[in-house]
């Protein structure tokens, strides 16, 4: 993936999900994958994790940060061998299983036709 495709890249975030679940579980198209790739390599590179969080706490426009050659060139990169970067499953119980060892309904398997909130 060029320099030129990354600035131009947009996903679609799955219904009902986050794009990075998606990535992990191998449900996404090729940018999705670039795209949690990228976050992925934001535990390790330092560029990339300042990136993000500038724009996660608001203090850089996305749009500035397509300006910044360093951040693009490390973006490419990483957008490029997204296979290099895999996603981690979250760890610990999935909701199903937090709610039955807490002992409440919705965390039954099989489930009353009650509605549980």
């Amino acid at each position: 993936m060029s320099l030129l495709e990354v600035r131009n890249l947009t996903v679609e975030f799955p219904t009902g999900g986050s794009v990075l679940k998606a990535a992990a579980s191998g449900g996404v198209d090729d940018a999705a994958r670039a795209v949690g790739a990228i976050f992925a390599a934001a535990q390790t590179d330092p560029v990339i994790a300042r990136a993000i969080g500038r724009v996660m706490n608001l203090l850089t426009l996305p749009a500035e940060l397509m300006t910044d050659p360093e951040v693009m060139a490390r973006f490419a990169e990483v957008a490029a061998n997204p296979d290099q970067y895999p996603l981690e499953r979250p760890q610990g119980p999935s909701r199903r299983e937090l709610l039955a060892a807490l002992g409440h309904p919705a965390g039954d398997p099989e489930p009353d036709d009650e509605l549980v909130a």
